[in-house]
């Protein structure tokens, strides 16, 4: 899930324990309900997570929380989390289905932006920053963008162009 080109949202109401949160933990944004009871609970059953659910809370949250929440399978509100950065936003229930995430509109490459960025912070985390540094320098010489003739004609296409200050 984490290599799709597209965003994925997880949008979570209720409770979301164990292997769902696993799954939401893939996505790329978590939105929740603020009524939503969420947790890694695996450790009530003898379990451990298996679809890299302790990883990827290391991941957002840091080693102490992650193993908090894995070790003592505790159950917790969804704002807490939001303070904790393991999911995106909270919201109250009734404005859950109402499309908090916008995706840019004016965007040059909308359709290519997402998708590179998703494989750039893939890459980031798996590999290190210096190796996201060089894919993204050879995509930005595929693109164009590396060469700095073009960023004048850029700026001039797809926007106002320089700036023009009255002064007082």
């Amino acid at each position: 899930m984490e290599l799709l080109p597209i965003p994925l949202i997880a949008s979570v109401h209720g409770v979301c324990l164990g292997g769902g949160l696993e799954l939401a933990l893939s996505c790329d944004y978590i939105i929740a309900a603020s009524s939503a009871k969420i947790g890694s609970v695996e450790a009530t059953l003898g379990l451990h997570p298996l679809l890299g659910g302790i990883q990827r809370q290391v991941q957002r949250i840091g080693a102490l929380r992650a193993k908090e929440m894995s070790m003592l399978a505790r159950r917790y509100d969804a704002p807490t989390l939001e303070k904790w950065g393991l999911i995106n936003l909270t919201v109250p229930e009734e404005s859950l289905e109402k499309r908090p995430w916008r995706s840019p509109r004016n965007s040059r490459k909308a359709d290519t932006g997402p998708r590179r960025d998703k494989e750039l912070a893939h890459i980031a985390v798996n590999e290190g920053v210096a190796a996201a540094t060089r894919r993204w320098q050879g995509c930005r010489r595929r693109s164009g963008l590396g060469r700095s003739e073009s960023w004048p004609g850029l700026v001039r296409k797809n926007g106002p162009g320089l700036p023009k200050f009255a002064g007082r």
